[in-house]
């Protein structure tokens, strides 16, 4: 496959731009999905308790932390022909696509501590081993295909959008998908769709290994200081600043939101406002105006700052949000807010995964040249396990202090509550702490030197 060049030395070509985001949508296919429908697919066709499925995403998330940490251990100790990251593509592919099509193959004749043992098992070897290969190389990719700051940000754009668009037919054909095959009930249904989303996961992020390239350590830029120092040298670099922690906060805030909303969303669509087909059309509410917003991220970001666009758009989606209390029964309100607050949240979105590229040229600022994108991904790496085991926790432990049961038609009052509960106070909650981290992530006053710093790369080049 023939890519066209880029325009600005050390920038990504239009087809990198393309597959960086068809990548993440294949790994959608397999951890998205996983982490809006694994509660549902476990308590209702399973037979698990939400208790237990809470208890143990939380459990496995928490210790995916030490994976994490060797996983960019390993990155950073990498240094073949395809270059630091790319390789990693591979094994994350092959792994995801297994991962989710075992995980939801719970054999229906085991018993009740068979299935729960078979779960922590195929949950494990998905969560902790396939997508955190992904989500660690996902995340230190970006500020070794582009140098460029403003390149960055279009790339995130465009990363954003195209796995958004793909996240919209994922979300909203799935409910649909699994009704004509049989209800989400049935084991059939689930193994039918999961053996079409592994082959797709493999393919896409496949895709990103075959026809995308680094542009440091590869022969298109020299990388002299990162692969001769030690791990804890480079993590030393990005995590003895202010910013880290920071990163981390933002990071479980929004995987934790968006875990809830993506989770929870099933049942309350289905119980609260009494239709699951309700959950497409918010979903499809919820990601078709950021695709429409997206392309304007970038001249918004120029023009306010990404803080400013960040932090503003921030706090009106929080107001969104908590205006749902009104008539938490109104699946109007329910959309038209969703909309608002999609709206409103589109600098953060598209801008989010910038900030690790931020903390890698702040760390190289601070250290005298020390590039560590494998201990700064660890940041959003661990922020999204943390995240999204936060967000599914809450939802198995909420609803089970709700008396919520799998095995009912109709629900009681307090499940009721609980689902509203976690879909709009919670989630409220999260975006109040991403506002509270924004207001003090001040990195772009630094921006002047990191600008300098990579244009002498790109000449030594």
């Amino acid at each position: 496959m023939r890519m066209l060049k880029a325009k600005v030395p050390g920038a990504t070509t239009p087809m990198e731009k393309f597959l960086y985001g068809t990548g993440d949508i294949g790994a959608a296919m397999c951890f998205s999905f996983m982490s809006s429908f694994i509660p549902l697919y476990y308590t209702d066709s399973v037979g698990l308790s939400a208790a237990f499925v809470g208890l143990m995403i939380m459990v496995v998330r928490v210790l995916d932390g030490f994976t994490d940490i060797i996983i960019g251990i390993l990155i950073d100790k990498t240094n073949t022909r395809w270059g630091k990251v790319r390789p990693w593509f591979v094994p994350a592919a092959l792994f995801m696509a297994i991962g989710v099509f075992i995980t939801f193959r719970v054999p229906e004749n085991f018993g009740l501590q068979a299935k729960q043992v078979y779960a922590v098992l195929t949950y494990v070897f998905t969560a902790e081993i396939a997508f955190s290969i992904y989500s660690v190389a996902f995340a230190a990719y970006l500020p070794r295909i582009s140098l460029d700051q403003h390149d960055r940000n279009k790339t995130a754009v465009s990363q954003r959008t195209i796995a958004t668009v793909g996240l919209t037919i994922l979300f909203a054909l799935t409910p649909v998908a699994l009704q004509q095959l049989g209800g989400e009930k049935s084991q059939s249904a689930w193994s039918s769709l999961t053996f079409i989303y592994a082959i797709l996961c493999f393919v896409l992020v496949f895709l990103v290994f075959l026809f995308t390239k680094e542009k440091i350590g590869t022969g298109i830029m020299e990388e002299k200081k990162v692969e001769k120092i030690s791990f804890m040298t480079s993590f030393k670099a990005v995590a003895t600043n202010k910013y880290y922690p920071l990163l981390i906060i933002i990071f479980i805030g929004n995987f934790a939101s968006s875990g809830i909303l993506a989770g929870a969303a099933t049942y309350y669509c289905r119980d609260v406002l009494g239709d699951l087909n309700i959950y497409s059309i918010a979903t499809i509410s919820m990601i078709a105006p950021a695709i429409i917003g997206y392309p304007f991220a970038p001249a918004i970001i120029k023009k306010f700052g990404k803080r400013r666009s960040m932090l503003i758009g921030s706090i009106a989606s929080t107001a969104c949000i908590l205006v749902c209390f009104l008539n938490p029964y109104s699946a109007v309100l329910f959309v038209v807010m969703i909309v608002l607050s999609t709206l409103f949240n589109v600098p953060f979105n598209a801008a989010m995964f910038t900030l690790i590229a931020d903390l890698v040229d702040y760390g190289a600022y601070k250290s005298g040249g020390v590039r560590a994108e494998g201990g700064a991904s660890l940041a959003s790496s661990f922020g999204t396990k943390i995240g999204t085991g936060l967000g599914a926790a809450l939802i198995g432990w909420v609803l089970e202090f709700g008396k919520y049961d799998g095995q009912l038609t109709q629900q009681p009052q307090s499940a009721l509550n609980a689902m509203i509960i976690l879909v709009i106070g919670l989630r409220a909650a999260m975006a109040a702490i991403i506002s509270i981290c924004l207001a003090f992530w001040d990195v772009e006053k630094y921006s002047a030197e990191f600008a300098k710093e990579n244009e002498e790369l790109i000449k030594e080049a």
